[in-house]
């Protein structure tokens, strides 16, 4: 793939096709679907620090022998050359407008709900990686509640609760659905901003001889 094509958004025709190849018989049963990948690679770009491709690629496929018998394969490779595609895309997202994000979610037609917990969930995948550099973030007053939502939104037990209070979880789906670009725009402004104050020169102490 050339420079050029890797700055280009995908296409609608190029997301379809991931979106097939991920539901196909190709690959592993628990691969991820395409709204649950572009949550998961969100936070893989988004977070404290940007994992390598080997810790975060071979993962989408699942668990388990099935999923490393797939990364072997052949028919693996456009697969392959599709995620890193929309890799891509979310960065130059990030990078440009991150407020303007812009998930990838399913629609409900008989509620018309938006369906926002498979991206959830992956975006809590793509954090599990270095679970323990998000920390800072979880800690700050200010920012540790950005990530709620998500949490929320991603955890069995949490919708469980809801139904059992008589609250409506797809309602809180489509809520949280609203919410994701703002909530990507304060995580990325987050990590950024700590990234930035991490490689700044420490002040030398005294003067030199």
């Amino acid at each position: 793939m050339s420079k050029a094509q890797a700055n280009e958004p995908m296409t609608e025709a190029q997301l379809d096709e991931l979106a097939q190849l991920l539901d196909s018989d190709l690959t592993p049963e628990d691969c991820m679907d395409l709204s649950m990948l572009q949550g998961y690679l969100t936070a893989v770009l988004v977070g404290p620090e940007v994992a390598d491709p080997e810790q975060w690629l071979v993962s989408i496929w699942g668990e388990g022998a099935d999923a490393v018998h797939f990364s072997a394969k052949a028919e693996a490779a456009r697969l392959v050359e599709l995620v890193v595609m929309l890799y891509n895309d979310i960065d130059q997202q990030l990078q440009s407008a991150p407020d303007e994000f812009e998930p990838i979610l399913y629609l409900d037609e008989e509620s018309e709900l938006q369906i926002a917990r498979p991206w959830c969930m992956g975006f809590m995948y793509g954090a599990a990686l270095n679970e323990a550099q998000w920390q800072p973030l979880l800690d700050d007053e200010e920012y540790g509640s950005a990530l709620l939502p998500i949490v929320m939104c991603a955890d069995e037990e949490g919708r469980a609760e809801m139904e059992a209070s008589g609250e409506n979880p797809n309602q809180f789906e489509d809520e949280v659905a609203d919410e994701l670009p703002e909530i990507v725009g304060v995580l990325h402004g987050y990590w950024s901003q700590m990234r930035t104050e991490n490689q700044k020169p420490a002040r030398p102490k005294g003067r030199r001889r």
